[in-house]
């Protein structure tokens, strides 16, 4: 009818009620607020960091064409394989920026090894299996180059100085929380074996 089409028209065409105004003033401006506010810098985030960690174990080497490491994704034998990947292969790529350097890794894989190709010998393969430290891992990887000895044991004594990728008895990877989506973690490094005489 005519008179309820007028009533509704009237009653859009009417101002909110000044309650809701004026809580949806104070949401506008809480919003602008809280985009106004600058972001903290975080000190531990950024190129210099990384930069660091990059530069922390000497890696150069002329003479590398590829390097290829294959590990299975489970397995107490592909561990030091699967830090040696995290640690290092990064900053394999970083002093090594010409080489071909990558990383394959399936449920599949019974072993754990890495393949180096120099630009004058033929490609070296080089068993990792069942090692128990990524250093142990490293040490054989640049015995494979035919780095010098004081090389790398420099090499080695700046990879053991690094933090170890280890997740403790309570969940931690060294002070930090390990996100687990919901999953208790693989435990890595065993827990402390408590004395005889403690309960």
């Amino acid at each position: 009818p005519p008179r309820r089409l007028s009533s509704m028209l009237r009653r859009a065409a009417a101002p909110p009620p000044s309650n809701l105004l004026r809580a949806w003033t104070r949401e506008m401006a809480k919003r602008a607020g809280q985009k106004a506010k600058r972001p903290q810098i975080d000190p531990t985030r950024g190129w210099v960091p990384i930069r660091e960690k990059l530069e922390a174990v000497p890696l150069r080497l002329p003479g590398l064409q590829s390097l290829q490491v294959v590990f299975g994704r489970t397995g107490d034998g592909h561990t030091a394989a699967r830090h040696f990947v995290r640690q290092h292969l990064a900053q394999f790529r970083y002093y090594n920026p010409d080489a071909e350097i990558f990383q394959r890794n399936s449920k599949a894989e019974e072993r754990a090894r890495v393949t180096v190709q120099l630009a004058d010998s033929d490609p070296v393969e080089v068993d990792v299996t069942g090692l128990p430290h990524r250093s142990d891992v490293l040490r054989k990887v640049l015995e494979a180059t035919k780095m010098g000895s004081a090389d790398v044991d420099a090499a080695i004594a700046a990879a053991a100085a690094m933090r170890e990728v280890t997740i403790d008895a309570m969940g931690y990877c060294g002070k930090t929380p390990v996100k687990t989506h919901g999953v208790r973690p693989r435990i890595v490094q065993p827990p402390p074996q408590k004395a005889a005489g403690q309960l």
